[in-house]
């Protein structure tokens, strides 16, 4: 398993923001010139993030910590979540579904979906981490260039009751990435959740093969591929445009 390089306590609940630039700073200067609200930009607004909503048919976890509305990067390491070795699962599991009445609706909980793998989402937290916590550009530079393996997505929410029900080993048969135009579909080879200091469950990193058969299955050819995954009855689903996914070095996924 590769090395990360970055330690990622994700934002959950992202709002949106009127920044004052026009124009995606990701095609429009390097990111090691990037200030703060740059970064924020990517994480909050670039074609790489994609935030959902779901209807909760859960009962919610009540020691998950509530959505913090900005992007940080904890402790010493420069990790993703789905980094280092983990161990498979927890062994909170929820009860399969909240009681509810006929008829009646659950709240709707919004979910932050990440395209991990790309330059530009690694170039954020690297950019951040020299900033704010005396990283060395060097390494910082070594991260953000590193060859990926998988397209890595990222799920994050306010709630992440689901995942605490369900080990990372149901998603692999419960998530998927599919090209809409011809619908070839990829499950996640595996997913492996990401922890705060606590032991709560912050985030779950699904990692997808390149490559099927040997053959590279998606490009920036292909104008949407969708991201699902079932929570509880419900199911989030997330639509990225690869067309559109694009840094000053091009395609970008």
């Amino acid at each position: 398993m590769k090395k990360r390089f970055m330690t990622v306590a994700m934002l959950l609940g992202l709002a949106a923001a009127t920044w004052g630039m026009s124009d995606d700073v990701w095609k429009s200067k390097p990111y090691t010139e990037w200030t703060d609200a740059d970064i924020q930009k990517v994480i909050a607004m670039s074609p790489w993030v994609k935030t959902a909503s779901v209807e909760a048919t859960w009962k919610p976890v009540q020691q998950v910590n509530a959505a913090s509305g900005q992007m940080t990067n904890s402790g010493g390491g420069m990790s993703t979540a789905g980094g280092g070795k983990q161990s498979g699962g927890t062994s909170t599991i929820l009860p399969a579904e909240a009681e509810r009445d006929a008829g009646t609706k659950g709240p709707q909980v919004a979910f932050n979906v990440y395209w991990m793998s790309s330059q530009t989402m690694r170039a954020a937290l690297a950019r951040r981490s020299v900033l704010h916590n005396g990283k060395d550009p060097a390494e910082a530079q070594k991260y953000v260039e590193a060859p990926m393996d998988d397209y890595e997505i990222m799920v994050q929410g306010a709630d992440m009751a689901p995942f605490y029900r369900q080990e990372e080993k149901y998603y692999e048969t419960n998530a998927a990435l599919e090209i809409k135009k011809t619908k070839q579909k990829v499950m996640p080879s595996r997913v492996v959740y990401g922890k705060d200091p606590n032991g709560n469950i912050n985030s779950a990193m699904f990692f997808f093969p390149k490559k099927v058969n040997g053959q590279d299955w998606l490009s920036t050819s292909d104008k949407n591929v969708e991201f699902t995954c079932k929570l509880g009855v419900s199911t989030l689903h997330a639509v990225f445009e690869p067309a559109k996914m694009e840094n000053q070095k091009g395609p970008d996924l």
